[in-house]
């Protein structure tokens, strides 16, 4: 590990025993711990008006760690933070588990993964802006009917596409790309949970919303 790179995990680990000076009381739900935080002003801000003033908080970047998963508020406007303790076959709604797509009652007709172990954040934001870029495209088109008439229907190509960025363990992760993904506000310091009520968390599950015009 290089001196750059040790220092980036230095100060990424100090920042998560940082007292915020305020101390939320969360409802477990069934016993799982889930709930949203606000997302930074900026990225609430890049949001096209029309989708940052209705009235439920909707989707299109999950970003997990070890395994894959993907309160009304205005939507893209917070975080939603998932620590789960159950392995994905125990992962169910009877239990108290739950994900964006099917709280809204969203259909995914494109799931793009993106696995990473400990690429830099320079490959990383490379990876991320061409995905982007791929998205914008397909939400624009006009070539395809499907998602041209999902669009006039009331159900634009964001809404139907989720991005699961799959990271292989938060150890070996490069903590400099955690702070690419606090910049599109799917990553906060200080809110993951290494136990709830006894038991060890085995993944990490952040969902937001990201729609942004370009």
């Amino acid at each position: 590990m290089s001196q750059s790179t040790n220092g980036v995990e230095t100060a990424w680990r100090r920042r998560q025993t940082i007292k915020r000076g305020v101390t939320r009381k969360v409802k477990l739900t069934k016993g799982n711990f889930i709930t949203e935080y606000p997302v930074p002003t900026p990225v609430h801000s890049a949001i096209e008006a029309k989708y940052a003033m209705t009235s439920t908080t909707e989707f299109s970047w999950v970003y997990l760690i070890q395994w894959f998963f993907q309160a009304l508020t205005s939507p893209c406007s917070h975080m939603r933070y998932s620590a789960a303790t159950v392995d994905p076959d125990d992962f169910t709604e009877a239990d108290g588990w739950s994900l964006r797509p099917k709280l809204y009652n969203r259909q995914t007709e494109m799931l793009i993964a993106v696995t990473s172990y400990n690429e830099d954040k320079t490959l990383y934001a490379r990876t991320l802006h061409g995905v982007m870029l791929n998205i914008r495209d397909i939400c624009k088109t006009k070539q395809s009917k499907y998602w041209r008439r999902a669009a006039e229907e009331g159900m634009p190509g964001w809404q139907r596409i989720v991005v699961a960025l799959i990271v292989d363990g938060l150890e070996p992760m490069d903590k400099s790309v955690l702070d690419i993904l606090a910049t599109v506000g799917v990553y906060q310091d200080g809110v993951m949970k290494k136990q709830v009520d006894g038991k060890d968390t085995v993944a990490h599950i952040f969902e937001v919303s990201s729609f942004s015009v370009g």
